[in-house]
């Protein structure tokens, strides 16, 4: 791609999505990653359409082209993604979040209703986007958040500053080293693809997303197993755990908490997408 063309923005738009054809991408593409770039609305993109494409910083965005060119993720090759309304830093080390984990955001808002959690434990947190929405959404909760990825945690605490938000962060398997006291909400997106679920994922998530934060071993139900054993020693006598998991998991990672909690009430949630993305522990 081009970066010297000086044509108007229309046309460098065109010309780009031709690229993206040519190189065996779906040209549409094209405007999306633009207005990402620019963080642009379609009124702004529509009303600059007839401009000179150089006052957009145009080689800039003929470099982020030949990554997507190449089949990388628009979020790695900007160095963020949007998430419920919010840019969060993101890198090769973090999963992207995706839109739909705000699914368990929506549930712990539905579920405390006027009362408010006062600790919150994330286990597994990435980018952080989870422990930072639920301290925006509970401002007087003590927030956790733990992660088995250093590099990871590096991402999310720059989140955290960035939004002048506090959480208190930690290096961790699972539950292994962060404050062991009772918290009243528990929150975990956990790795839960099976290695014999490749053939149903992206190409770009294979080869770009961390593996540490995707695969699991037991047919991915390896560390729901392993949140089962633990957590019963962290969870407020009337708290609640939720959890997002794969389409095809609900009543097993199910049947896995009630085996730890015979007594919580536990339900299946459905994501936007109407698949099961969701299970709820109430204590």
């Amino acid at each position: 791609m081009d970066p010297l063309f000086s044509g108007s923005l229309a046309e460098a738009l065109a010309n780009a999505s031709a690229f993206l054809q040519q190189e065996g991408q779906n040209p549409g593409l094209v405007q999306s990653a633009w207005l990402d770039f620019k963080d642009w609305t379609l009124n702004d993109l529509v009303s600059h359409l007839q401009e000179p494409c150089q006052t957009f910083a145009w080689p800039d965005f003929c470099r982020v082209l030949e990554g997507l060119s190449q089949g990388q993720p628009l979020q790695y090759l900007l160095g963020r993604a949007n998430f419920r309304g919010t840019w969060y830093q993101v890198s090769l080390a973090t999963l992207i979040p995706r839109e739909e984990t705000g699914g368990l955001i929506d549930l712990a808002i539905k579920f405390f209703g006027d009362s408010a959690p006062t600790q919150i434990l994330d286990i597994g947190t990435g980018t952080g986007i989870l422990a930072i929405e639920l301290a925006k959404v509970f401002p007087q909760a003590q927030v956790v958040a733990s992660d088995i990825s250093e590099e990871a945690l590096k991402i999310a605490r720059v989140n955290a500053e960035t939004m002048a938000i506090h959480v208190d962060f930690f290096l961790s398997d699972v539950c292994k080293t962060v404050p062991k006291k009772k918290y009243q909400l528990i929150v975990s997106n956990p790795p839960y693809i099976a290695l014999d679920e490749l053939d149903l994922m992206d190409p770009s998530v294979i080869n770009y997303e961390p593996h540490l934060a995707l695969f699991a071993d037991q047919e991915g139900l390896a560390i729901y197993q392993k949140l089962a054993q633990e957590l019963p020693a962290f969870i407020d006598k009337q708290g609640l755990i939720l959890l997002e998991i794969g389409f095809r998991q609900g009543q097993k990672v199910a049947a896995i908490f009630k085996e730890a909690f015979p007594q919580a009430e536990i339900t299946i949630h459905k994501d936007f997408y109407a698949k099961d993305r969701f299970v709820q522990i109430k204590i």
